[in-house]
């Protein structure tokens, strides 16, 4: 979803509205995704600690050391960087140096490659 943003008819009604209102949804939108990311990076952290604490091997990686805690190490992880994605975000739009998420835009997208495949027969 951080990749390629959101809805595409929720990009494109976006897209219909004034620079200025289009800047106010994406602050309250990226409010919204710093907050689930901060708050899965928590509770995906304190699931890590249990992990820790149980020292449970890994299934079929057991014997060689793993533990289950290594593998689901990249969830606090990976949401940390989505945290720090939209913190990035959030700091852009403050400083008017973007309007929208600039995560991408589905909607030209999804035109510009309609454009390009032509007719269809």
């Amino acid at each position: 979803g951080v990749r390629t943003a959101g809805h595409i008819g929720v990009d494109a009604l976006v897209k219909l509205a004034p620079a200025g209102v289009q800047r106010v949804i994406a602050i309250i939108a990226c409010l919204f995704c710093l907050g689930y990311a901060g708050l899965l990076t928590v509770a995906s952290f304190e699931w890590i600690q249990t992990l820790f604490i149980a020292n449970i091997g890994a299934e079929d990686l057991g014997h060689v050391g793993v533990k289950q805690w290594h593998i689901g190490l990249i969830v606090p992880v990976g949401f940390a960087m989505v945290f720090i994605r939209f913190g990035e975000i959030f700091v852009r739009l403050l400083r008017k140096q973007q309007i929208g998420l600039g995560l991408a835009d589905e909607a030209a997208e999804a035109t510009r490659l309609s454009e390009h495949e032509g007719p269809k027969p």
